[in-house]
């Protein structure tokens, strides 16, 4: 008997080593994540975005991964351009395996978010988190009931903008109302919030008194800042351009020269450490919606914790690199955070990781500081308001988190 019973077992441990155990490999893969970022091309390289993600690749690996799974950011550079973007995407759906290949977490520009609603939402339907915060795409005609399958990390640009109304509200200080002129690129991501902006301000008793289309390689707009100070604004509201577009310092400089008393607003890629750079002394001032957090605020658990990983992997960030570098580690353990609720309902699908980020309740490993929030509209919701210091090279927060679903209804 006791021969049997040690034969049996003799027998089950060859075979437990020579046939493993199918479960163990099918429960350890590498999951991939597909990450479309601007590394290049018209609107400047934000090669800091890569290395946060390159980084927070590592650190989420060398804990062992996501429950034991591997996590590969998939990094390819869009360009900005909506045709490479597109080659990108449809190339990583056409090659990778769909049990891997469980999300997108990128740049996506608006432009590719269009022009693959139907692949993406009603074909393929693979969650895509977006740095974009398109109102078509987000807003009220757009959000989880058109686009079942399309994220963002931040409110859309007419929330956005709404936020600044109310700050402009709140700091005016004339008896008359606030006169606005509004300057914004010849682009879709420009033209976005026009509308819902011209409803907003009838709301809130401010006055557009000027408004200006501006080409984001435009080397001289002095006419029409010109325009602009005939107007005699109290306000600028500059929407629809990047530090590196050729405009951005041109423009800053121009009003800085004639209208050195009137305040410029601009919404989250305005609010960007490299803005400052690209302004130099012209950007102090500068007043701005951003849906992230700043790398000086080290008493921030998320910030401290791309400090440390960047320290230990002997990065030294450039200035006007921080806050893409703190966006790739967003976006990174925003993915990631996504594929462990996934894994641990025991649904690691693309359907799986959709329903994960729509009960989500984190908080970015402290990013808004314990603040709750839902994220059911497929937006985070939060947001602050900053103001520009050339001097001390960095933006200050002027508010708390906001939220905008409690502070624009």
């Amino acid at each position: 008997m006791k021969t049997c019973f040690r034969i049996t077992v003799l027998l089950s441990l060859v075979c437990l080593f020579v046939f493993p155990c199918p479960t163990t490999h099918a429960q350890s893969k590498v999951i991939e994540i597909g990450a479309p970022i601007p590394l290049g091309g018209v609107g400047g390289a934000y090669v800091g975005i890569g290395w946060g993600y390159t980084d927070c690749q590592a650190y989420i690996n060398e804990k062992g991964g996501v429950r034991g799974h591997k996590i590969a950011y998939l990094l390819e550079d869009n360009r900005w351009s909506v045709p490479t973007e597109i080659a990108v995407i449809n190339r990583l759906l056409t090659m990778e395996p769909k049990d891997q290949l469980l999300l997108f977490c990128g740049n996506l520009i608006t432009g590719t978010l269009k022009a693959m609603s139907d692949k993406i939402n009603k074909e393929v339907r693979i969650p895509s988190i977006s740095l974009s915060y398109s109102v078509e795409m987000f807003g009220k005609q757009g959000g989880p009931a058109k686009y079942p399958y399309y994220f963002s990390v931040g409110p859309d640009y007419s929330q956005q903008v709404g936020l600044l109304l109310r700050y402009i509200k709140k700091v005016h200080k004339k008896k008359s109302e606030p006169r606005l002129a509004v300057v914004y690129s010849p682009t879709e991501y420009g033209r976005d919030p026009l509308a819902d902006l011209k409803e907003d301000v009838k709301k809130l008793g401010i006055k557009i008194v000027a408004e200006e289309e501006m080409a984001i390689t435009a080397s001289d707009v002095t006419a029409q800042v010109l325009n602009i100070r005939k107007a005699k604004p109290d306000y600028i509201l500059w929407h629809g351009f990047l530090p590196g577009m050729p405009v951005s310092t041109v423009f800053l400089k121009t009003v800085k020269q004639y209208l050195p008393k009137v305040p410029i607003l601009g919404t989250h890629y305005q609010t960007v450490m490299g803005m400052i750079t690209a302004g130099g002394p012209a950007a102090d001032g500068l007043i701005g919606v951003s849906t992230s957090v700043m790398w000086h605020e080290t008493n921030n658990p998320f910030v401290k914790l791309a400090h440390e990983q960047a320290k230990k992997r002997g990065r030294e960030i450039p200035v006007g690199e921080e806050s893409n570098y703190i966006g790739g580690w967003m976006l990174g353990l925003m993915g990631a955070h996504a594929v462990d609720v996934a894994a641990a309902s025991g649904d690691m699908t693309r359907e799986g990781v959709k329903k994960a980020l729509e009960a989500s309740t984190w908080d970015f490993d402290g990013m808004y500081e314990g603040a709750t929030f839902s994220y059911a509209s497929h937006k985070v919701p939060m947001a602050r308001i900053f103001k520009a210091s050339y001097a001390q090279k960095r933006w200050n927060a002027m508010t708390p988190w906001l939220n905008v679903d409690k502070e624009l209804k």
